[in-house]
């Protein structure tokens, strides 16, 4: 233990975030493919918009998600918006 009293010999690596700009965009961007990909699919306009889920975003993003990448969170998404 250090002096502070805090264990030493358990480091964990620290959390590696993406700036709030940088998720935001992503989040935007994927939400964009999504929409852009029902359209295709289906040929409706309608509103695209409101079939958008921040879950199917989230879904989307984290199986594009990197090695070591941790996945993104719906808490994650309501903190930046």
């Amino acid at each position: 233990m250090s002096a502070a009293g805090t264990k030493t010999d358990d480091v964990s690596p620290r959390r590696r975030r993406r700036p709030r700009a940088q998720t935001r965009a992503l989040l935007l961007d994927t939400a964009t493919t999504l929409v852009m990909e029902q359209l295709v699919a289906s040929g409706e306009v309608g509103n695209l918009l409101a079939a958008v889920r921040v879950t199917d975003v989230l879904a989307a993003i984290n199986e594009q998600a990197g090695p070591g990448e941790f996945p993104m969170t719906t808490g994650a998404v309501y903190q930046i918006w």
